[in-house]
């Protein structure tokens, strides 16, 4: 960020600009890797193949892997809408 050089001091605007646009990167980048993982893992498939609402115990069973990770999981895709 570069201040501005009549007043030596930073422009706000931009800075709440730049902080917005950074956070969103970061979590579009975590949003990303949590779709890969999800595929990876087979939990999409999962979901899709109990053909109705599912826990994150019944996933986590049904996929052989740990309920709290997949329950915090669940709530970064819903949260992104990816699922619902």
């Amino acid at each position: 960020m570069q201040a501005n050089t009549n007043s030596g001091k930073i422009d706000e605007q931009k800075l709440h600009d730049f902080m917005l646009k950074a956070v969103g990167d970061i979590a579009s980048t975590i949003s990303a890797m949590l779709v890969i993982i999800g595929d990876r893992l087979g939990l999409y498939n999962a979901i899709a193949e109990s053909g109705e609402p599912i826990t994150s115990e019944e996933l986590a069973k049904k996929t052989n892997t740990n309920e709290r990770l997949i329950r915090e999981w669940l709530a970064n895709q819903a949260a992104g809408r990816y699922i619902s």
